[in-house]
């Protein structure tokens, strides 16, 4: 008592650590990942995870954590058969795009958006691919479930990639309740009733998108 500063000096100058090293962490995650897959070993491999992501920074490299990039110790959400890799996970970020064909990693998204150069540096992957964006659309017109509107957006912006392509003459327009095929829209006016759509404006945000779809003004004698 009284030598508490100069004993903590003491310390530190015999290599004692104040913080736990990327070594011993790595250790432990080796440890972990070695048992099989639960939901105890979940939380401490989330704990990890949200450790690592307030001291990884952009650009950091630690040669110690390196070889996370391709260890299998992530949990993936929904899954509980075994730890995956990082390179098997997305980040839940854009989850809403393409949930159906993908996995993502099983942590909070305050972990997540804490942790974001550490996800990078281990190669957890943080958007999605337009393929599985396109998948996913038609997935969720084949079971009839709406479309989320920032699936349209995401595609517009990337509406030269050739996946998008897929969608044409296919099930893949959401409104009213119901999807529509390319061909069964029209911007303007159409005197076919019930049997043909004409698209809301509010759709005129994905124009780049609707016109990769060949989606026309008016109709012609060939729909006629």
């Amino acid at each position: 008592v009284g030598h508490e500063n100069a004993v903590r000096h003491f310390y530190r100058w015999l290599g004692v650590a104040t913080e736990p090293r990327f070594s011993d962490i790595a250790l432990r995650v080796r440890r972990l990942s070695s048992q099989p897959y639960s939901s105890a070993a979940v939380v401490q491999v989330q704990k990890i995870i949200s450790y690592l992501g307030k001291k990884i920074e952009k650009g950091d490299s630690p040669a110690d954590l390196r070889f996370l990039s391709t260890y299998q110790w992530l949990p993936a959400k929904g899954k509980s058969d075994r730890w995956y890799r990082p390179t098997e996970l997305y980040a839940i970020y854009q989850a809403h795009l393409f949930d159906s064909q993908a996995l993502f990693l099983d942590a909070s998204k305050n972990i997540q958006d804490a942790s974001s150069a550490f996800l990078e540096f281990i190669r957890v992957s943080m958007t999605p691919p337009v393929a599985l964006v396109v998948k996913h659309l038609l997935h969720c017109a084949d079971i009839g479930q709406a479309a989320n509107v920032a699936i349209y957006q995401f595609l517009n912006n990337n509406a030269g990639d050739p996946a998008v392509a897929q969608l044409r003459r296919r099930y893949c327009l959401w409104f009213g309740n119901a999807y529509r095929t390319p061909e069964q829209v029209f911007w303007g006016q159409h005197p076919f009733g019930q049997y043909r759509w004409r698209l809301p404006e509010e759709l005129r945000s994905a124009s780049a998108l609707l016109q990769q779809l060949h989606v026309r003004d008016t109709p012609d004698y060939e729909d006629a």
